[in-house]
């Protein structure tokens, strides 16, 4: 499919204000979407090849190439540390590649750009904790699909959308995680969050709330993860 149309996508971070380790035990969470975003912009391939650049994580632009199953292929060059940087992105790219392919669909040559940069300390390559790479998860979903034209799953339906985006994020991860964060990034705003079964239908429950109205925040960052 020709396609000279820039695509970009924005995904916010999170903040856990309740249960950040009790909710991988089945209890409630409470999480809020965050100001801090990843973004991702994918234009057409000037030389038709596959590429993929992330100033932030500190590599120059990387050339891959796409099976006809739509796995992806990184050079043989490429260190253990950028591949490993870079697992979220492959295993994004596959799933909506591989979903993509069901329907016939070829995947034409593109760049993509992954920025990250709102998730470190300014000027320092220290990571805040916000919940970059669900937030990366999730824009990289939503420009996979508008840039190839072909809705694997819509945004418009949320729910849907977050489900596919946490099997990502957990395959990604080795299947590990409770898909907090994804929620966060998925449906923004503030959100009680509890798992259910991650292998059901209805992986967690989710749903809105509203801080009151006279409640000040201020939240502290420590210099280190937790």
């Amino acid at each position: 499919m020709s396609n000279n149309i820039k695509i970009s996508a924005r995904a916010p971070g999170k903040l856990i204000l309740l249960g950040e380790y009790a909710v991988l035990e089945g209890a409630p969470a409470i999480v809020a979407a965050i100001n801090r975003a990843a973004n991702v912009g994918i234009h057409p391939s000037a030389d038709h090849h596959f590429r993929v650049e992330a100033p932030t994580l500190n590599f120059s632009p990387l050339l891959f190439s796409v099976d006809k199953s739509g796995k992806i292929t990184l050079s043989e060059d490429v260190a253990a540390e950028i591949r490993q940087k870079l697992k979220f992105f492959k295993v994004t790219f596959e799933t909506v590649g591989q979903e993509l392919i069901k329907y016939n669909h070829t995947l034409s040559p593109v760049d993509i750009l992954l920025d990250t940069s709102e998730f470190f300390l300014k000027h320092r390559q220290i990571k805040l904790g916000f919940g970059s790479s669900a937030a990366l998860t999730i824009a990289l979903l939503a420009a996979l699909q508008g840039y190839y034209k072909k809705r694997v799953v819509t945004a418009d339906n949320r729910w849907l959308f977050f489900k596919f985006a946490m099997q990502i994020h957990r395959t990604a991860q080795g299947n590990v995680g409770s898909g907090v964060d994804v929620a966060a990034s998925a449906f923004g705003g503030i959100l009680q969050y509890q798992l259910t079964n991650v292998e059901d239908e209805s992986p967690a429950s989710i749903n809105r709330l509203a801080l009151p109205e006279n409640l000040y925040t201020l939240f502290i960052w420590t210099g280190k993860s937790a």
